[in-house]
């Protein structure tokens, strides 16, 4: 007796329909997740550039700002004392996908964050992160004390 090799429509069908179900069930997940990680990405980089400005300015004893572009969504730049006492030279520029939400209550364009030769910011306030879609606990609060220091002041879920 001759054994047939292959599959059966019905067969091929099932795994078909199988295979239709698990794609329904990951793509909401897998989409979740890269905004996740979009709110990850936006706060790590927000982080650094606080960080690297107040660095600057205590390795190289002048002011350095920190200021968001016509918003916090649209991304900020770091811009450094030119030597004659105004904070003219853009050392570092960040842009931010508009997919990001970037708010501060305390921080805007006309009151950016100023961090003295020694390190220390001009006031205390809050920046918070959120990205519409997210999964999990991916609202960050990062708080900039007025020693600038820079801390993670909260994680909140997604909305």
């Amino acid at each position: 007796m001759k054994s047939v090799k292959g599959m059966t429509l019905l067969e091929l069908m099932a795994v078909l329909g199988v295979l239709g179900v698990l794609l329904a069930t990951a793509v909401p997940y897998i989409s979740g997740m890269n905004q996740s990680q979009l709110a990850d990405r936006l706060y790590r980089e927000l982080e650094n550039d606080l960080r690297y400005a107040r660095n600057y300015s205590v390795t190289n004893g002048i002011s350095v700002m920190l200021e968001p572009r016509s918003g916090w969504e649209k991304g900020w730049r770091v811009m450094g004392d030119d030597g004659t006492g105004n904070l003219t030279d853009e050392l570092r520029a960040t842009n931010v996908e508009s997919k990001g939400h970037i708010s501060s209550t305390d921080f805007s364009h006309s009151k950016p964050i100023v961090f003295s030769a020694r390190g220390r910011a001009n006031k205390s306030g809050e920046i918070k992160i959120d990205v519409t879609g997210c999964r999990g606990t991916r609202v960050r609060t990062l708080f900039i004390n007025r020693i600038g220091q820079v801390i993670l002041k909260g994680e909140s879920v997604c909305k």
